[in-house]
């Protein structure tokens, strides 16, 4: 009954199961969705960022410069031109007023944008990108759509395979796998339980058989079954049989006992012939060989063990031989390098015109010395060529001072039509005492005008002409009995002074004074020496950082260049080169994009960032392929966060670098394998297995 009923259970479970392809197709084409999912939800957030940047770009440049766009400027253009017309229909007041409020606003949206040639050129780029990203976005919206839809269809598709086969339609892909081996493992405890009834009632058909064998087996060896239970007729049976088994097992022992005993006699006795045998033929061997050299001659003739120690003070022999021989080249070799430093030595002291008969070494010291005193010589003469070209240096300067100050001193006495200097010199005089005497006269016209409270000169004579004399006197009088007491009072301050002074100098006479005035002009010296000399450095520095700049700029690398041509392809023009620029005492590399200011690496998105990755090692590629034979180009999922369109472009590059080396890419996104057939159709795909 159990096999029955699991039989209908394999056959309902068989009846429209989905096959293992198909299931693995659904896969496939699910994950590929997903990716796309992802990929589209990314590039929809990517280009929502750069709409909200490029409208938040255009509302800064309209509020800072009061332009509009182009759609606002056609539009002021419009409603100026329908002013006009209305007006040449009414030619009335209103008609004029609008029509003159209409061009006003017109000519200053064109005034605006002709002052503001690039601000306007920035607007309008804005806005194309502002278009074009909405153009984007609103295909990568259709694409994140039609996903959706490819998903929905998929489910759909799934969910009618499970239904049919009896399982809820939003089954998981993965618990249809468990499902599935569930499924394997039921159907074969079904199989197992079948074969396990079909067994038992063979078992049960040939146990009667043998019930019947051991009842007729026990009979002939004359024991009578009272039990005819196959358990007991099984016991009695084996019991015949141990019996029977142990009489035999005795026997065959004993014979083999006896065979083995006389084939252990036979070998022994046939193994002593041959070690007699062998012994004797060593002895002849060994007698022959002694007899045949000098040890035949001794009386006694030598053992083996004598013999031993024999051989082993002749194998000490040969490495005294080897080391000998050692030495003894080792002594040529001395000999030859003795004879040639005396003729090296003999020859150098020819050269320099010495006595060749000393002793070698006596000469080769007298040599060392002579070189010593050479290189001092050397030294003094670098010395004196550097103290000759200060001197040059110094009479240079001095005959370009003498020259200026020649040229000065003519200027001086054509200006002042003299002779000489010294005519010059009194001129000059003349005219300070001249500048002194006109300063004197217009302090004593300050003086009088302060004093009179006027503010000309007139004015004070005036008021002097109307003065009372003998009152000037009185106030002359009263002044100078005034100045006689301050006179008395100015004595009186300079004693205080003079006792002050003393007791100043009773307190110290030392020249510390004097010696801290001499340290701070000798610190305020050095502080302006080394001013200059660090100015003079940082100038030379900054000098050195611009040359090497312009240097590296002159002669810039093809690599940077192929690089910058392979990123500005893979991002289709949203960067145009790539650059470097310094930072200490190394450069770091930039991308410069279309819009905005330049970025370093870091700042760059990680899509970007992968793009630039992939843009160098291209570059470094072609550069090493150039002057070496070419190596494997081999990337690991290298365009996982590129989009449809990027890839293409990597695609594309990637097939160009094929035409010189292999190429070998990576990946587990099936749509890349599409885009790359699309751009190189001869491409190699290797399933590899999980």
């Amino acid at each position: 009954m159990r096999a029955r009923t699991s039989c209908s259970i394999a056959r309902r479970w068989l009846t429209g199961l989905p096959t293992s392809e198909q299931i693995e197709d659904w896969r496939g084409r699910a994950e590929t969705i997903r990716q796309a999912l992802v990929t589209r939800r990314s590039e929809i957030e990517g280009l929502t960022n750069a709409a909200v940047e490029l409208a938040a770009k255009i509302d800064s440049i309209k509020t800072a410069t009061g332009l509009v766009d182009d759609a606002a400027a056609h539009a002021s253009r419009a409603s100026r031109d329908d002013a006009w017309r209305s007006h040449r229909q009414a030619m009335d007041q209103i008609t004029a007023e609008a029509f003159e409020s209409s061009l006003r606003h017109d000519d200053g949206i064109i005034d605006a944008q002709l002052s503001q040639t690039s601000q306007a050129a920035d607007l309008r780029q804005a806005v194309q990108a502002s278009a074009t990203t909405s153009a984007n976005l609103k295909r990568a919206d259709e694409l994140h759509s039609e996903a959706l839809d490819l998903k929905s269809v998929l489910q759909g598709e799934i969910g009618g395979a499970l239904t049919v086969i009896g399982l809820p339609p939003d089954m998981h892909l993965a618990e249809l796998d468990r499902w599935l081996l569930r499924r394997v493992s039921a159907l074969e405890l079904a199989a197992g339980l079948k074969g396990a009834s079909n067994e038992l009632q063979s078992v049960q058909d040939d146990a009667k058989a043998q019930i019947e064998r051991l009842a007729s087996a026990l009979k002939t060896a004359g024991i009578m079954a009272v039990d005819t239970a196959f358990d007991t007729l099984l016991l009695s049976l084996q019991t015949v049989v141990d019996q029977q088994k142990k009489r035999l097992t005795e026997f065959a022992n004993a014979g083999k006992s006896v065979d083995s005993l006389t084939a252990e006699f036979v070998a022994r006795k046939r193994d002593f012939a041959d070690a007699q045998s062998i012994d004797d033929e060593w002895q002849r061997d060994w007698d022959a060989a002694v007899g045949s050299c000098w040890l035949g001659e001794v009386s006694s003739r030598p053992v083996p063990a004598e013999i031993s120690q024999v051989l082993s003070l002749i194998a000490e022999i040969s490495p005294l031989e080897v080391e000998r021989e050692s030495l003894s080249h080792r002594i040529e070799a001395m000999r030859r390098d003795q004879e040639q430093f005396v003729h090296a030595v003999q020859s150098i002291a020819s050269t320099l015109g010495l006595a060749t008969d000393e002793d070698p070494l006596k000469l080769a010291a007298s040599l060392r010395r002579h070189l010593e005193l050479a290189r001092l010589n050397d030294e003094k003469r670098r010395g004196k060529r550097a103290d000759l070209e200060q001197a040059e240096t110094a009479h240079r300067q001095a005959m370009e001072a003498i020259a200026l100050h020649e040229a000065e001193a003519s200027t001086f006495t054509s200006f002042f039509g003299a002779d000489s200097l010294v005519e010059v010199s009194g001129k000059i005089e003349q005219a300070n005492r001249r500048s002194d005497l006109e300063r004197q006269l217009r302090q004593l016209d300050q003086r009088v005008t302060a004093a009179c409270r006027s503010e000309t000169m007139e004015d004070a004579e005036a008021i002097l002409t109307e003065l009372d004399q003998s009152q000037l006197e009185a106030e002359a009088a009263t002044l100078a009995a005034r100045i006689e007491g301050q006179d008395r009072e100015a004595h009186d301050l300079h004693a205080r002074r003079t006792q002050a002074d003393r007791a100043l100098a009773a307190i110290g006479g030392d020249d510390a004074v004097a010696r801290l005035d001499e340290e701070r002009r000798t610190v305020l010296v050095e502080l302006e020496e080394k001013a200059i000399r660090f100015a003079r450095l940082k100038l030379g520095i900054t000098a050195a950082h611009q040359a090497l700049q312009i240097y590296r700029d002159t002669h810039r690398t093809s690599m940077l260049q192929r690089a910058s041509e392979a990123f500005r392809t893979i991002t289709r023009g949203s960067y145009l080169r790539l650059a470097t620029q310094p930072s200490d005492d190394k450069e770091l590399l930039v991308g410069v994009p279309v819009a905005g200011r330049s970025k370093l690496a870091t700042d760059m998105s990680t899509g970007t960032r992968a793009q630039l990755y992939l843009a160098l090692r291209i570059a470094g590629y072609h550069e090493f392929a150039k002057t070496r034979p070419s190596l494997p180009f081999i990337a690991d999922d290298i365009l996982e966060t590129f989009d449809d369109f990027r890839s293409e472009e990597a695609c594309r590059l990637l097939a160009e670098m094929a035409k010189t080396g292999q190429v070998i890419v990576a990946t587990h996104h099936r749509h890349l394998i599409d885009i790359a057939r699309g751009m190189c159709p001869a491409i190699t795909v290797h399933d590899l297995p999980m």
